[in-house]
């Protein structure tokens, strides 16, 4: 992977519930899901994720992290 640019922007998919729930905290409501490690996406990925795991979902966040 010689020369390869990192991402600029990086995508976490939230629940409009974890979401809510983080509005009056200091971070982020992350779910069980995350307690190993933090899943984000980068933006080539983030259609596929959304498709594989959110489709079924009908809302969630889509946080974009610089």
């Amino acid at each position: 992977m010689k020369d390869e640019i990192p991402p600029q922007y990086l995508y976490k998919i939230l629940s409009v519930e974890d979401w809510n729930a983080s509005q009056n905290a200091s971070c982020v409501k992350l779910t069980a899901a995350d307690s190993d490690f933090i899943h984000f996406s980068t933006e080539q990925q983030l259609d596929r994720i959304i498709s594989k795991y959110w489709a079924h979902i009908p809302q969630f966040i889509v946080l974009k992290v610089d």
